[in-house]
């Protein structure tokens, strides 16, 4: 299956501001990231405003999110057709228009099902790109990500 091709108009990197201001202006607390892993908040709620669709399929998701020990910047891509998963560069591409600092393979990063055969890729960072306080000084298992798990298994 070939890749979908991936254009940023202007039009594109304008809404990509908008929603990167949004997130940075309404992070999603530790408390709400708590009850979307339980299952008692719907995604819907908590990211409008922080959504994104890209002309040939792309559906992106980008919030700013607490957590114990900093904030993360967070995306989520995936495809609106059927079965098809983002291509690696095609979310680089996207990271380096949202904002990220760091490249795709120094984040934690993971494929998470989005409804049929569909797949999401979800990449997060801290906001100053900087993972020590993610990880030092404290046991990893007191260092967990809300609904990621451990960061030393990512």
């Amino acid at each position: 299956m070939s890749a979908l091709a991936l254009v940023i108009t202007p039009e594109i990197r304008e809404q990509m501001r908008k929603v990167v201001a949004h997130a940075k202006a309404n992070p999603t607390s530790l408390e709400t990231l708590a009850l979307l892993v339980a299952g008692e908040l719907q995604p819907d709620h908590v990211n409008e405003g922080k959504t994104l669709d890209i002309p040939m399929g792309f559906h992106v998701v980008y919030t700013h999110e607490h957590q114990p020990n900093g904030i993360l910047r967070h995306l989520s891509v995936s495809i609106v057709l059927e079965g098809r998963v983002p291509h690696p560069e095609a979310v680089r591409m996207i990271m380096r228009e949202i904002g990220f600092l760091l490249p795709l393979e120094q984040c934690l990063f993971w494929e998470e099902p989005c409804g049929g055969n569909n797949v999401a890729i979800n990449v997060v960072e801290p906001l100053d790109g900087d993972w020590a306080a993610f990880k030092n000084p404290q046991p990893w298992t007191e260092h967990k990500i809300a609904g990621f798990g451990n960061v030393a298994e990512g």
